[in-house]
Formats: C-alpha cells, sequence, structure tokens
C-alpha cells in the first residue's frame, strides 16, 4: 500500500480497532502502528507497522508525514501525547487525533494541541448515569433525533456511531452534516475539537 493520504491509527485498544475497522469498512487507506508483532494470521491483509509510535522513525515508516490523519488511540493517554508531539515534531499536514482514557487528563492532553481529543469513557460515564437517571431524551436520544427526527432505536450504538462520526467529519466537510456545537456538556466532553466545537454526519438510521 503507498503510504500516502491514508490514516495512521496507533494502538490495539478497542477505540483503535473499532476506528481502523470502521475506515476500512470505507474504504478509506489504514496503517495501523503496533508496539508488538501480529500472531501469525492476525492482521492479515493488513498494513502493519511495528515499533514504538512516539518514535519519528516509526512514524515515517508508517508515512505520517505524509498521511491525512494520525490517531494516537493507546491505552496510556501520556503516550498518545507523546505520539502526537512526535507526529508534530516529523512535520507534514497530518491532523492528529488523541484519545483520553482518564478524564484527570484531560487538560494536560490538551497541552500538546492535538485537532481532536476525543475521551470515549468520560462519555460512556456520563451517559450511562444520564440513562439511569432518566435523563436519555434530553442526552443521547436529543442527539439522535437531529439525524433521523426519532430517538435512536439502540442508544448505544448511536453513542459509538456519534464518536465515529465526530471523528470522521472532522477531516471531511460534509454537506449533509449537522452542527453539533450546542451538544450537551456530557457529550462535549467526550468528543472536543481544538476550537471546542463539533461536526457531526448524520448518523445512521439503523446498526
Amino acid at each position: 500500500m503507498k503510504r500516502e493520504n491514508h490514516f495512521v491509527v496507533i494502538g490495539n485498544t478497542p477505540l483503535a480497532i473499532n476506528t481502523w475497522r470502521e475506515l476500512a469498512k470505507r474504504g478509506r487507506p489504514v496503517t495501523r502502528i503496533l508496539r508488538e508483532t501480529p500472531e501469525e494470521g492476525e492482521n492479515k491483509d493488513v498494513d502493519v507497522v511495528v515499533g514504538d509510535p512516539s518514535m519519528t522513525e516509526t512514524l515515517r515508516e508508517a508515512g505520517a508525514h505524509h498521511a491525512e490523519a494520525v490517531l494516537a488511540m493507546l491505552a496510556d493517554d501520556s503516550e498518545n501525547a507523546f505520539a502526537v508531539l512526535a507526529v508534530k515534531e516529523l512535520g507534514g499536514t497530518a491532523k492528529t487525533v488523541a484519545a483520553v482514557n482518564d478524564a484527570r487528563h484531560l487538560g494536560r492532553v490538551k497541552l500538546v494541541q492535538p485537532d481532536v481529543v476525543i475521551a470515549p469513557q468520560v462519555l460512556g460515564g456520563e451517559l450511562a448515569a444520564m440513562l439511569l437517571s432518566g435523563e436519555q431524551d434530553a442526552g443521547v436520544g436529543g442527539r439522535a433525533r437531529l439525524s433521523t427526527g426519532q430517538p435512536h432505536r439502540n442508544q448505544a450504538c448511536f453513542r459509538e456511531a456519534f464518536i465515529e462520526s465526530c471523528i470522521w467529519s472532522s477531516f471531511n466537510k460534509k454537506k449533509d452534516g449537522v452542527d453539533c456545537g450546542g451538544a450537551s456538556k456530557s457529550e462535549m466532553a467526550g468528543v472536543r475539537t481544538s476550537s471546542g466545537r463539533r461536526h457531526c454526519r448524520n448518523a445512521p438510521e439503523e446498526c
């Protein structure tokens, strides 16, 4: 695979794996960076670079300086921050996405100025509390109505689609997008751009 205008997904977390799959499903070229060599038969037909994602040599091998975006989705927030810094050191025009697993690290990760910060654990926890408190109509369901006019039939499914859509549309300005700048506080904790605003595509009617 020619490593240009592609996406580089760093990590082997569930978030990294699902993001890679969703991008591949859309026919976008993806290179994965893993710390360890995959087992025989694993990641067959997938472009993989094995190495330390905080090292510019590894990122250069993955074509990060020619990528459309680099997504740091490791389990360790500090490693995600270092990966973003390494991408910036490498140069190029790739946009950067940093995952934050611990809400206490959100402010520090933002200091490295990734283009997008996503905190799915924060979002998941707040949505769980909202659902248990009977607030779903004002939260996830409310966002679903932006796209379909009706509450989404599967709230958890919509939440995942919402997160993925917001990441995706940060790199692709869709005419049919929905401006989510007025989203609830709990959702804003989950996905933010560097400007504090988000734009997401219409969520799927079914999952």
